[in-house]
């Protein structure tokens, strides 16, 4: 071995570490290298090795939680942990497991977790139920900063808010394909001490209701999105919008293309702070741009966006279904159109369009220029 300081090395092995968007698989095998290297780089590898950890079988979760038992002072090392549970973990069981293995003082021992993702792998109720429980075991982590939940159908709305609300901290929320039925929403914020007071970034897709959530995720929230979303057709549904003061980016879908739909949600925003606008056209611009452009052919809209509190804004996003014959021209035309009918709007802002991720163009103020990112 080199005689380097042991900072440097452990600087190197840092540089493996996992990522939010990588994931720990990425370098996992390399970290696993470095670890089995020599006892002076061992601490610093388990360090990163645990920092971000998935797990994707009942059985790897059982692991898991062994090793922890084990050495339980890799517990510390956590920060990041996520649930992908395997529909083939569920299938071959004629009853649902009673419980996933994962012991309560383990949980208790995660001191610096701060971000928990469930995705439930089963489309049976009974089994979906009993992994909502096991996510119920995790409610003692209070210093959790971001939840994310996918695929779940809650007996009640009220048992997936008091999951949320369990969480004082909480800074972060992702609900995807997420469901429940109509009913009682109430619940009594003096049992949950915090109730997403701290709550600034939501991302709601292919969810339930979202009038259901919005009024109780708390008035701190800066970024919320809107999209997918089931059974958000009226305007009202939005009418929580009013109370987050403090809003500077929000995403929502066009469920109807006609100027009176957007108008109607538009004018619940009360924030000064509105800075980012994005509009997903990609329900409804399936076949073409025209319906798009109806909505900005009306001069209302630009008159709409230049008075408070909309005159915050500095950018316009419009997203759009990716046709299989659609390409850079096509976004730039959308553009040129959509500055062309917002003329007020675009002495302040700028105006970006995107094809389903694929293809991205900006015209910034009145320069034109035009890049594909």
């Amino acid at each position: 071995m080199s005689l380097l300081p042991q900072e440097l090395w452990d600087r190197t092995i840092d540089c493996l570490a996992a990522d939010r968007h990588s994931g720990p698989s990425k370098h996992y095998a390399d970290l696993r290298t470095c670890a089995l290297t020599c006892q002076s780089w061992l601490p610093r590898a388990q360090r990163q090795l645990y920092k971000h950890v998935e797990l994707d079988r009942l059985e790897s979760t059982r692991l898991f939680a062994r090793t922890l038992e084990e050495s339980p002072d890799l517990c510390p090392f956590v920060k990041r942990l996520e649930f992908w549970f395997k529909h083939a973990d569920w299938k071959s069981q004629l009853t649902p497991v009673e419980d996933v293995p994962f012991p309560a003082h383990l949980i208790a021992g995660l001191t610096n977790l701060h971000t928990l993702r469930f995705t439930c792998g089963t489309s049976s109720s009974g089994a979906c139920e009993v992994q909502i429980n096991f996510m119920n075991k995790w409610r003692e982590c209070r210093q959790l900063r971001s939840l994310w939940l996918e695929g779940f159908f809650f007996n009640a709305a009220v048992d997936l808010i008091k999951i949320i609300w369990s969480f004082p901290l909480l800074e972060e929320l992702n609900i995807f394909k997420t469901a429940w039925p109509e009913g009682d929403t109430s619940v009594d914020p003096a049992e949950f001490p915090g109730h997403c007071q701290m709550l600034t970034n939501v991302d709601m897709r292919e969810a339930h209701r979202v009038h259901d959530l919005l009024p109780l995720l708390g008035p701190a929230i800066q970024k919320l999105s809107v999209v997918l979303m089931w059974y958000v057709t009226e305007p009202d549904f939005y009418a929580a919008i009013s109370n987050l003061l403090e809003l500077r980016s929000m995403q929502i879908q066009i469920i109807d293309p006609h100027y009176d739909w957007l108008a109607s949600v538009l004018s619940k925003v009360h924030s000064t702070r509105l800075e980012e606008l994005l509009l997903d056209f990609s329900v409804i611009s399936r076949d073409a741009i025209g319906p798009v452009l109806g909505i900005f052919a009306n001069e209302a809209l630009d008159e709409l966006l230049s008075h408070k509190p909309l005159d915050g804004i500095r950018r316009l996003r419009i997203i759009m279904f990716k046709r299989n014959k659609t390409g850079k021209a096509d976004v730039e035309r959308l553009v040129r159109e959509a500055r062309a009918l917002l003329p007020r709007f675009v002495e302040r802002g700028t105006i970006e369009c995107r094809f389903n991720k694929d293809v991205f163009v900006e015209l910034k103020g009145l320069t034109g220029e035009a890049y594909e990112d």
